[in-house]
């Protein structure tokens, strides 16, 4: 039974979570609204497509209640693990991510100094989908 949750803060006081888009997801499940069918590069046999992308939100708290509020989106890069492993779909929860300046982000070599890299800069977006389907070419 859960009692009580609240967010953890960072040291802006501000709080954040993310959602990934991914092949184990409901897309997996289910088409597009175009009807084809939810790439995950070479997950799905779709080595140059990849649909999955990451929405990171932003907990803000508005008259005593918190609401989980899109703050921007990522698409999915093509990433080495610390093993020289390089996959161009979300393999598994938990995969680090070594971002690019964006915003407000200040980026760490935290993930880049434990092995993980990317082949490109990563595509964001600013002004995120208010629903789960993202679709770009």
């Amino acid at each position: 039974e859960i009692l009580d949750l609240r967010p953890r803060l960072n040291a802006e006081g501000r709080a954040y979570g993310s959602n990934a888009a991914a092949w184990w997801g409901f897309q997996a499940r289910v088409n597009d609204v175009d009807g084809t069918p939810f790439d995950a590069g070479n997950f799905t046999g779709t080595p140059d497509s990849n649909e999955e992308f990451v929405t990171i939100y932003e907990i803000v708290e508005v008259d005593g209640q918190e609401y989980a509020v899109p703050s921007y989106q990522f698409e999915w890069p093509v990433v080495t693990d610390p093993q020289g492993v390089q996959r161009n779909y979300i393999a598994y929860p938990g995969t680090c991510i070594p971002h690019d300046d964006h915003g407000e982000t200040v980026v760490s070599s935290d993930v880049s100094d434990h092995g993980w890299s990317k082949t490109e800069p990563i595509t964001y977006y600013d002004d995120p989908f208010k629903t789960g389907y993202m679709h770009s070419s």
